[in-house]
């Protein structure tokens, strides 16, 4: 199913990219929400839901508990990626772990806009069910920290920005 992820990670003419999209959605749907995009397709499943406006969606495949995913992992007591989701072979596994990179470029929304993060983009994702992010990004610069949180309907949001440097903010909606 990975192959959907690459075509709309690499891009593809206008009136293909729903197609896939669907087609990704429907290889979800068969395997009840669980990955089953392999280690290099799982490294962008995420950004490319999240991409296409099924950042919903992206939540609950990465919340999920139940074998395979990594809430499986966690479940067994995991604290690093496995090679395998049954955890045979290597238990320090870091290929899996490019999916990951999802929950600083999406969820806390940093992206650098230039080498070394002296410009960046703070643009968060708000997934159905997830009331808050926090992450901190140390740079040549200083300390980026993005804290987000939604309280009694209202998205509140918290950036610092290092000294000498510029952030380009974009809230959700």
């Amino acid at each position: 199913h990975g192959c959907n992820v690459f075509a709309l990670k690499m891009g593809m003419p206008e009136p293909f990219c729903g197609h896939a999209l669907e087609a990704l959605k429907s290889n979800i749907a068969e395997v009840g929400g669980h990955l089953d995009t392999g280690i290099f397709g799982t490294r962008y499943l995420f950004e490319v839901l999240c991409e296409n406006g099924a950042e919903d969606l992206a939540y609950s495949i990465i919340n999920k508990r139940t074998f395979p995913s990594f809430g499986y992992w966690i479940e067994q007591g995991a604290t690093t990626t496995w090679e395998q989701w049954n955890g045979k072979n290597s238990r320090n596994h870091p290929m899996w772990g490019g999916g990951i990179v999802w929950f600083y470029t999406h969820l806390a929304g940093l992206k650098p806009l230039d080498a070394g993060y002296r410009t960046f983009e703070v643009a968060p994702i708000v997934p159905q069910g997830l009331e808050s992010v926090s992450y901190s990004l140390d740079t040549v610069y200083g300390t980026i920290d993005v804290a987000w949180r939604v309280e009694n309907g209202e998205f509140l949001l918290e950036c610092g920005v290092p000294v000498g440097t510029t952030a380009k903010i974009i809230l959700p909606d």
